[in-house]
């Protein structure tokens, strides 16, 4: 049990940061495209998984 709880942890921490760095490129006048490439860069995911993040947060 002890490792879904700490697979839990890491994807809620993840998101967070993705969060974080969305938000931080709204904040600091980023284009959609440059904040899908910086997140698919520092986290590794697809473009549409970045895409998808931008339009949540």
């Amino acid at each position: 049990m002890y490792a879904v709880e700490k697979k839990a942890a890491k994807e809620a921490a993840e998101k967070a940061a993705i969060r974080t760095a969305v938000e931080e490129g709204r904040h600091y006048g980023a284009s959609k495209e440059g904040t899908a490439e910086r997140i698919r860069e520092k986290f590794n995911i697809s473009q549409n998984e970045a895409d998808d993040m931008i339009k949540i947060y």
